[in-house]
Parts: structure tokens; C-alpha cells; sequence
């Protein structure tokens, strides 16, 4: 399923994330421009269900609020100067381990808001970043990670418990003296996690709305 960067049409401009549909049921609309928006928010809604979404999700500015808050997409970020250090270690992820960190994330985000199924496609770009690893303790998964600069782009623990060693294995390959990940307002769970070590709310990336027939 492609997505569609520019859906214009006489009401708006959006772009529609439909890759999602087959494994989750899930679109997203980002509404980029719209002179009457109500309208526009209709026809992208009928377009994402016509190519077989369940539940339709909007983004943008100026959305009405007959459409329901589903979630804010948080940006945290903490000094990690006081934390501790761990033995659990990086493993960096290549064509040989790779479907072991695919299926950890597929099943970890399954039920996370707005986090995206990882696709054959997305395993081949997150291949070429070379920036994934696989976190293990003597030759137990504790769990997966992903960085870039100053960020955590993607943390998740393989079971109960590990998920601060996790964390403090890829601060290590973090250089900056902050770090920068996003939550979901809704992963309550997460976010309390997070705080733990000092992460704080920094800014609101996105907000997103649920589209209710």
C-alpha cells in the first residue's frame, strides 16, 4: 500500500500514510492545507477507508473539535550525566540478526498510538542507517533500540524489568550530553518509565485526532 504525499482536492491538500492499512487497519491524514476543511476531512476519510482502513486518524492545524483527541506525540528529553552505567551490551543489527529486532518491534509497538508497522521497506532503510542494535546480557535479549544524534528513535524491552538496562545500553551510543525521544501522551506506562531518569516533556510534535463517522 503507497502512501499519497500530496491528496488535493477543490477542499485541501493533505498527504494520506496508508502503508499501515494492511497490518494494523490503521490511515493517518495530515492536513497541510484546507480552505474548508470539515469537507476535505470527509473526502480524505473516504478515500483512506475506501482503500481499507478500519480507523482513520488526522493531523494538522485548525482541526474542529467534533473530532475526538486520540493521542499527542510528545518530545522528551533528559541529561543522562548522572546515570548509571550497565553491562548489558550493543549488538548492532545486519542482515543476519535483523528479523530478530523486526519482530520484537512489530509485537512491542503493536499497541502503541501512531507507531508504525516495520515493513520490509523500513528494515532495509533501518539496514543502511546501521544504526539499530540488539541488547543483550551475557546471551539473553534484554531487548532493541534504534539512535540518531542526540535521539532515541526507537526503545523496547524484550521482557519485564529490562527495559532500563535497555535504555542505558544505548545512551552509549549517544555522543551529546541530552537526549531526545518521543512518547505517545496516551503510553502513560512509557512516560512514566521515561521519568524515572530524568526525562521531561519538551515540546508537542504532533497532535492527533480520531476521525468518528
Amino acid at each position: 500500500m503507497q502512501n499519497i504525499p500530496m491528496f488535493t482536492t477543490e477542499n485541501g491538500v493533505g498527504s494520506l500514510v496508508l502503508k499501515d492499512i494492511p497490518y494494523s487497519g490503521d490511515a493517518y491524514v495530515y492536513v497541510l492545507d484546507s480552505g474548508n476543511i470539515e469537507p476535505f476531512i470527509d473526502e480524505c476519510y473516504a478515500f483512506c477507508k475506501m482503500a481499507g482502513a478500519g480507523n482513520v486518524y488526522i493531523s494538522g492545524k485548525d482541526i474542529p473539535d467534533k473530532y475526538p483527541l486520540y493521542t499527542e506525540i510528545w518530545v522528551m528529553e533528559s541529561s543522562p550525566c548522572n546515570w548509571k552505567s550497565t553491562d548489558a551490551i550493543l549488538v548492532p543489527v545486519d542482515d543476519s540478526n535483523v528479523q530478530i529486532w523486526r519482530e520484537l518491534y512489530n509485537i512491542r509497538m503493536a499497541d502503541v498510538p501512531v507507531a508504525a508497522f516495520m515493513s520490509g521497506a523500513r528494515i532495509e532503510q533501518l539496514l543502511k542507517k546501521g544504526t539499530a542494535y540488539l541488547i543483550y546480557r551475557d546471551k539473553t535479549l534484554l531487548g532493541i533500540g534504534a539512535v540518531s544524534e542526540n535521539r532515541m528513535d526507537c526503545i523496547a524491552s524484550a521482557f519485564c524489568g529490562a527495559g532500563g538496562d535497555v535504555l542505558l545500553a544505548l545512551r552509549t551510543a549517544i555522543l551529546g550530553n541530552i537526549i531526545e525521544l518521543e512518547v505517545a501522551s496516551t503510553n502513560r506506562k512509557a512516560i512514566s518509565f521515561y521519568e524515572r531518569f530524568g526525562f521531561s516533556k519538551k515540546a508537542i510534535k504532533e497532535i492527533w485526532h480520531k476521525y468518528i463517522p
